[in-house]
């Protein structure tokens, strides 16, 4: 069997260029010229109000939803242009919900994604090798309905590793965990991105969430109480500050 927890594969992952991007939902702006770079390679924490739009800047870098206008390029893939057929898969998401499909295996459920993009053997090798590194080993063959929470979760982020893609997006991943599965997913991710790299773009509520699994920590806010369309209130990266002193940041930003 191949192992593919042995080493980092840096080069696997690839930039998230985000161009001039315009957003509208209803008759309201969300993105309105929106210009960034996430660089491969780098965990970066989205921090914005609930319902601003964070789920939404997802969602066009996974191609689910279209742009009135712009560019979102994965690589040098612009994933916005439907015209082009997909050659492989460039983004992973996980969800704040495992989403497994409840009458296939943990197995199938992770070897379903992959198999028209590799061999059955590689899908097969791939799914029993990150559910083994999520410590369910012992439940490959288990259906969802006779799984805990926690483990369910643990299932999806199995998942969403064994895809070979060089993006992962989460979510509200493990928001609704309690405090202690909390922190065993976040040490369970940090642990597989260290040997399975992933440029990664995660929006969550939770500033000390953002702090431990980020390098960058972006905050958007809406430009006014009667403007909906965001802009970024502070772009940092996490080794530059002390955890208080971040975390006092942002707090005085959501405060005004």
């Amino acid at each position: 069997m191949n192992n593919f927890l042995q080493a980092k594969n840096q080069d696997f992952c690839e930039d998230i260029i985000i161009e001039n991007l315009t957003v509208t939902r209803g008759k309201k702006s969300i993105y309105k010229n929106f210009s960034f770079v996430f660089e491969a390679g780098t965990v970066n924490a989205i921090l914005a109000p609930s319902g601003a739009g964070k789920t939404t800047l997802l969602d066009c870098i996974a191609s689910l939803i279209k742009a009135e206008s712009g560019v979102v390029k994965i690589g040098s893939n612009n994933v916005l242009d439907s015209s082009k057929k997909k050659k492989k898969i460039e983004v992973s998401y996980l969800f704040q919900e495992p989403r497994l499909l409840p009458w296939c295996s943990l197995l199938q459920n992770c070897t379903l994604p992959l198999e028209n993009f590799m061999s059955k053997e590689e899908a097969h090798e791939r799914a029993v090798e990150f559910l083994c590194a999520t410590g369910l080993k012992d439940k490959i063959e288990e259906y969802p309905g006779k799984l805990s929470g926690g483990e369910k979760q643990r299932a999806s982020v199995a998942r969403a590793f064994a895809i070979k893609a060089p993006v992962l997006l989460m979510d509200e991943a493990f928001q609704s965990q309690d405090i202690i599965l909390k922190e065993q997913l976040m040490q369970l991710l940090k642990k597989l991105l260290k040997t399975e790299a992933r440029t990664v773009v995660c929006v969550t509520h939770d500033i000390r969430e953002a702090i431990l699994l980020a390098d960058r920590i972006i905050v958007l806010k809406p430009t006014s109480k009667t403007i909906s369309t965001l802009y970024i209130a502070l772009d940092v990266l996490v080794k530059n500050f002390d955890n208080t002193s971040l975390r006092d940041k942002i707090l005085e930003i959501f405060a005004v």
